[in-house]
């Protein structure tokens, strides 16, 4: 996903330059283009974070979800712009939407362990060390028990909701 936006601002960028040059210009916008990316989600999630006073849970549910999104993959969108909109709102309601999961902690985490155990990782994602990457999964559900920090719990079943198999229409 980010690759394809990534390639297509590089194709636009690399018009301009002459043909020598175009191949290094196009990997260096390439690049360039990824690093905007990734980091907007970043930025836009913590600036959020700063507005609503709650920069501290809106780390912690950063850390976690990356993570998880690390190790197991899940769903990604079409379009870059999307998942960036996705993403940040998703990381900046998570703090703000965890105490209402207290109640039904252990549901919600229960079914997180269920999606790591049945979907984690994905096709997409880290097709090598897949025993190794399923049990790191597990291994940060219990941790995630043992912690009781009600965001944690939310980045966990969330990240854990993105691993469900989505089939496209055809």
């Amino acid at each position: 996903m980010v690759a394809f936006l990534s390639n297509r601002i590089a194709n636009k960028l690399s018009i301009v330059v002459e043909i020598g040059l175009v191949e290094d210009m196009k990997k260096l916008s390439t690049k360039i283009s990824n690093v905007i990316i990734n980091y907007s989600i970043l930025l836009i999630s913590l600036a959020t974070g700063i507005m609503v006073h709650n920069l501290i849970n809106t780390l912690i549910g950063l850390i976690v979800f990356g993570l998880l999104r690390t190790l197991n993959g899940g769903f990604h969108l079409r379009k870059a712009e999307h998942c960036i909109f996705i993403t940040s709102s998703l990381l900046v309601i998570l703090p703000l939407a965890a105490p209402f999961i207290e109640n039904h902690r252990y549901i919600f985490l229960s079914l997180a362990a269920i999606f790591i155990l049945l979907f984690a990782p994905t096709k997409r994602s880290h097709r090598t060390n897949v025993r190794k990457r399923k049990f790191l999964s597990i291994a940060i559900c219990l941790v995630v028990i043992i912690l009781n920090n009600q965001v944690i719990d939310a980045a966990l079943f969330v990240s854990s909701m993105t691993l469900i198999p989505i089939r496209k229409k055809r």
